[in-house]
């Protein structure tokens, strides 16, 4: 009985409620818009701030190189004929089927891909052309039967990663129990025959160029199938590259915000009784794009 008396009340008293609390709350405040800054302008800097963007947040770039791109970033060279040509300097292409957000990124900004091939070639300090993708040398020839223990040590990792670890195609596919996370490919190519001189001349000056660095030992063999879909040593590289170049990427993903360049950060402070973030740079002859991607000096 009471129930349906309480219920009553409620509903007749509840636009009057609805109605007081409107009149005597008090009003509330705007909320500001939260500013932020990304630190480097390399493609996870400026991505990041174009997400950020994209969520309303008011974005701010510092980046300690003259232009943003870091790795994949571009030059403008002048040529005889008073013409121009931009090339990219370091990243020049991209396997497609392991940049699967990348190339989404891509279709968002209606920007053109092609397959490219990217065949490497080693020489000899007599200049001598030892290896090259998709065509036969002497020095090959003599080393055939490497490159055939190569396939079968490349084959049996494959199958070792895709029974611990599943068959998805990822760099992050990853597990804690794979036995060839401790053992190095190096060590494993010896098991398997492969010479000293494949080693050397094939698998080093290559990969190298991808490691940065020539001390590849220790690399372990859990990683040797993705650096065969990478940069395959028994077949030519096939990669994805732009039809123009990688800077329409950047201006795409730094359209309308604040990009400051040649700025290295010396500090970043939090203010507490302000709750601000405070950031020390060093400038020289800073550049600051506006919101129309205008340079300002």
């Amino acid at each position: 009985m009471f129930e349906w008396i309480i219920e009553i009340l409620t509903l007749l008293f509840s636009p009057f409620l609805w109605i007081f609390s409107k009149i005597f709350s008090k009003p509330k405040e705007k909320s500001k818009k939260c500013k932020v800054a990304v630190i480097g302008g390399g493609i996870a800097g400026c991505a990041c701030a174009w997400s950020l963007k994209r969520s309303g947040f008011e974005v701010t770039i510092f980046e300690s190189a003259a232009s943003v791109g870091g790795n994949a970033k571009t030059h403008k060279w002048t040529l005889p004929n008073s013409k121009s040509l931009v090339t990219g300097l370091s990243v020049l292409a991209w396997p497609k089927l392991f940049f699967r957000n990348y190339g989404k990124l891509l279709e968002h900004f209606k920007i053109q891909s092609t397959q490219v091939e990217l065949p490497f070639l080693v020489t000899s300090e007599n200049d001598e052309i030892l290896f090259n993708h998709g065509r036969e040398t002497e020095w090959s020839k003599s080393h055939e039967s490497d490159f055939k223990k190569w396939k079968k040590l490349v084959a049996f990792t494959r199958k070792i990663n895709n029974f611990f670890c599943g068959s998805k195609v990822s760099v992050y596919n990853f597990s804690f129990i794979n036995p060839l996370n401790l053992i190095p490919i190096r060590f494993l190519s010896k098991i398997f025959g492969v010479s000293n001189d494949f080693w050397e001349t094939v698998f080093l000056p290559i990969h190298s160029s991808s490691f940065l660095s020539p001390n590849l030992d220790y690399v372990p063999s859990n990683v040797l199938p993705i650096l065969e879909d990478f940069i395959p040593l028994t077949d030519v590289p096939k990669m994805q590259s732009w039809n123009e170049n990688s800077s329409i990427v950047f201006d795409n993903l730094t359209k309308g915000i604040k990009v400051i360049s040649s700025c290295s950060i010396k500090k970043v402070q939090y203010n507490s009784k302000t709750s601000s973030i405070i950031i020390d740079v060093i400038t020289t002859k800073t550049k600051t794009k506006d919101n129309n991607n205008n340079n300002l000096n």
